[in-house]
């Protein structure tokens, strides 16, 4: 009979790598597991689960009663005076004696409508007025003949009236005549058109030969020198301001001093706004008319309140926006820790914001670096505070 066969533990088709691997694995696992033990406790002087301060930079908080804003408020550069020129009269255009662009003195020669009509008929009114002036100097001598016969008593009443109404009749023609000759005197001129300012033609609107009516525009033209600049400002903003205060005024690149005239009482409908009209006494260059302006005005807002960099802002809840404190207990030994406090921003300037809220006057802001920062995060101060 033959041996019974020896009990093999191995597992069919195991190689021998392969038994040593499996059974050495329990162990592996437990060194793992005391390696990572070790690891979790604390460094000699160290704080356990307490991660390590950031270092930030801090701003102090200077709380104050109000804050100053400068708003540019846009606006035209006008002259004071614009017009559009034409003949009271109706004619043919004769002459046009400027152009676009020309500077004009004061009553000087512009332009002129033909004027032979009027030449005639000034030449027919001289004559009749000569023909009534003969017919009133016989009646005149008439009148005294016939006053003579009358003292006499050799004429009779009759007559010598018939003389008088014949003098006074001529008379009063005499007067019509002059006044109509006066008249086309005052229609000659007419047709020439004079600069009624000094200043510049900005618009040529009509050619020699032309037919005009009476009152059609020939040239446009602005006057020199005087200039004002006229602004649209909220209402709350025009009763802040008063007649005479000097302002800031933006051209261009630079900026002029203008002086506060007027301040329109009305409120334009389309707008909401209220105009100011300001004097611009010393214009610069570009300040040519119809030039853009801007209007520079500092204004106080009364509200308590800090300034903080926009770097300290983070946005909160709400509408609100947040900022860290560093918080650090009296006597503590322990390291500073960055406290969130909610803020209300009332105003926006340049890289810093107006702001109120749960603010205190000498508290530490983190100035910058903030979205790093979580409630309670230990942080390092750069600045030695």
């Amino acid at each position: 009979m033959a041996a019974p066969a020896s009990h093999d533990r191995r597992a069919p088709g195991w190689s021998r790598a392969e038994q040593a691997r499996r059974a050495g694995g329990p162990a592996l696992l437990c060194a793992a597991a005391l390696a990572a033990i070790a690891a979790c406790r604390p460094a000699p002087g160290g704080d356990a689960g307490r991660p390590d301060p950031i270092p930030v930079r801090t701003e102090t908080v200077r709380i104050e009663p109000s804050f100053a804003i400068r708003e540019a408020f846009p606006g035209r550069v006008l002259a004071r005076r614009e017009a559009e020129l034409g003949f009271e009269l109706p004619g043919r255009l004769e002459a046009v004696s400027v152009d676009t662009g020309a500077g004009v003195e004061a009553g000087a020669e512009l332009a002129r409508l033909d004027r032979v009509r009027l030449e005639a008929r000034r030449a027919e009114l001289a004559a009749r007025l000569d023909e009534i002036r003969a017919e009133l100097a016989l009646a005149r001598a008439t009148l005294a003949r016939q006053a003579a016969l009358r003292r006499g008593d050799h004429v009779s009443v009759q007559r010598y009236e018939e003389a008088l109404r014949r003098e006074q009749v001529l008379a009063a023609r005499l007067e019509a005549a002059t006044a109509s000759l006066r008249a086309l005197e005052v229609d000659l001129d007419k047709t020439v058109l004079r600069a009624p300012f000094a200043g510049t033609v900005t618009a040529r609107l009509a050619d020699e030969g032309q037919v005009l009516a009476a009152g059609r525009p020939v040239l446009r033209m602005v006057e020199a020198g005087a200039m004002e600049v006229r602004v649209g400002v909220p209402p709350e903003v025009a009763l802040e301001l008063s007649p005479g205060s000097l302002h800031e005024v933006a051209i261009g690149g630079a900026v002029a001093r203008a002086r506060l005239r007027a301040i329109v009482p009305t409120v334009d409908p389309r707008t909401r706004t209220a105009e100011l009209v300001l004097d611009l006494p010393d214009p610069p260059a570009m300040a040519g008319h119809g030039a853009l302006a801007r209007l520079l005005l500092e204004r106080r807002i009364e509200g308590r309140g800090a300034w903080v960099p926009l770097d300290a802002l983070s946005e909160g809840r709400r509408g609100l926006w947040t900022v860290f404190v560093v918080h650090r207990e009296e006597g503590s030994t322990e390291a500073a820790v960055a406290e969130r406090r909610d803020v209300q921003v009332l105003h926006f300037d340049g890289d810093r914001a107006f702001v109120r809220g749960a603010l205190a006057d000498g508290e530490l802001i983190v100035a910058t670096g903030v979205r790093r920062l979580v409630p309670g995060q230990p942080v390092r101060l750069l600045d030695g505070r």
